[in-house]
């Protein structure tokens, strides 16, 4: 059980840290722009908090968890390709 709290403890400080830089960037338009890498983290962490939300029977948090992983896929797909050179 300690594993899991501790896992959902850094997934709410990752969430936190990302909900703060989403913040920042919409207050000053030449401000940060999240990168490609960051939103793919923003993802996977969605993407586990879907699956425990599932698990538990949580409808209405995997609603909410579903619509922000949509609205994140939607951003990444907007990033301009850049091949590796």
């Amino acid at each position: 059980m300690r594993p899991l709290r501790l896992f959902l403890g850094l997934i709410l400080v990752l969430q936190v840290n990302a909900s703060v830089a989403a913040e920042n960037s919409e207050q000053s338009a030449t401000g940060y722009v999240p990168r490609l890498s960051d939103l793919m983290v923003v993802i996977q962490i969605r993407h586990s908090k879907l699956f425990y939300a599932v698990k538990r029977g949580n409808w209405p948090l995997a609603d909410f968890e579903l619509e922000q992983l949509n609205s994140t896929l939607k951003e990444a797909a907007r990033r301009p390709y850049l091949p590796l050179i």
